[in-house]
C-alpha cells in the first residue's frame, strides 16, 4: 500500500501548530537546525508505504499463520518500522491449542536533540526551544517497540462461532510504549512486562 500524506484536519491542529513554532524560531540565528527537524516531521505530500508478505497453513490438524511487514515513510512523523509473527496451533476435536510470537522493531529514530541554545538569546526564546524538541519526542516520535509471546485455545462451540481464551506477555524496552498509550513520562522508563488476559467471540451472520 502506498499513499501521499496530507496535513489536513482538525485532529491535527496542535501537530501543525507545532511545525509552525520550529518554523518560526529557526529563523533565529544559531537555531536554524529546528527549520530542519521541521521539514524531517511535515507531513504534507511526503510518500508512505506498508507492504507484507505472509503465508497461512491447514494440513490435517495442523494450523498455522505467518507474516512480515516494514513500513516506510519520507517524514519523522510516521516511523519506519518492522515487524513480524508467527503462529502455530493443532486441533483435537473441537478444541485448538495455539501459540504465538511476534515483535515489532522501529527502524528509524526514536528521539531528536535540539540545538545548543545561547544564553544571548531572549529568555522567552531559550524557554521555548526545549518545550518544542520535547513536544517532538513525546508527541510526534513514538518509539512502539515491543515484543509479544501469546498462548491460548479455540473452541469451535458452534457451526458459526467460536471462543477463544488467550493469554499474552508483551514484553516492552525501556523508552518504548509499546502498544499502550497515555503511558506517565511518554515511554516505559525501564524494561517492562506486560500481562494481558483475553476472551473473545468469534461469529460469522
Amino acid at each position: 500500500v502506498k499513499t501521499k500524506l496530507g496535513a489536513e484536519g482538525s485532529g491535527l491542529d496542535g501537530f501543525n501548530a507545532l511545525l509552525n513554532g520550529l518554523y518560526t524560531l529557526g529563523q533565529v540565528p544559531s537555531l536554524e537546525s529546528l527549520t530542519t527537524l521541521a521539514d524531517d516531521i511535515a507531513i504534507q505530500g511526503k510518500s508512505a508505504s506498508f507492504s507484507g508478505v505472509g503465508m497461512a497453513l491447514d494440513w490435517n490438524n495442523v494450523v498455522g499463520s505467518a507474516e512480515y511487514t516494514w513500513r516506510r515513510s519520507e517524514s519523522l512523523y510516521v516511523s519506519d518500522t518492522t515487524g513480524w509473527y508467527v503462529t502455530g496451533g493443532y486441533r483435537i476435536g473441537k478444541w485448538t491449542p495455539y501459540a504465538s510470537l511476534s515483535r515489532r522493531i522501529m527502524d528509524g529514530p526514536i528521539s531528536v536533540t535540539g540545538p545548543v541554545v545561547s544564553p544571548a538569546l531572549p529568555p522567552i526564546v531559550q524557554g521555548t526551544v526545549p518545550v518544542l524538541i520535547g513536544a517532538v519526542n513525546s508527541g510526534i516520535i513514538n518509539n512502539s517497540a515491543q515484543k509479544t509471546t501469546a498462548l491460548g485455545v479455540r473452541w469451535d462451540a458452534g457451526k458459526s462461532f467460536d471462543i477463544k481464551a488467550e493469554w499474552a506477555r508483551l514484553a516492552v524496552p525501556a523508552g518504548s510504549v509499546g502498544g499502550f498509550s497515555e503511558v506517565q513520562g511518554g515511554s516505559f522508563a525501564v524494561d517492562t512486562n506486560v500481562n494481558v488476559f483475553t476472551i473473545m467471540l468469534d461469529f460469522v451472520f
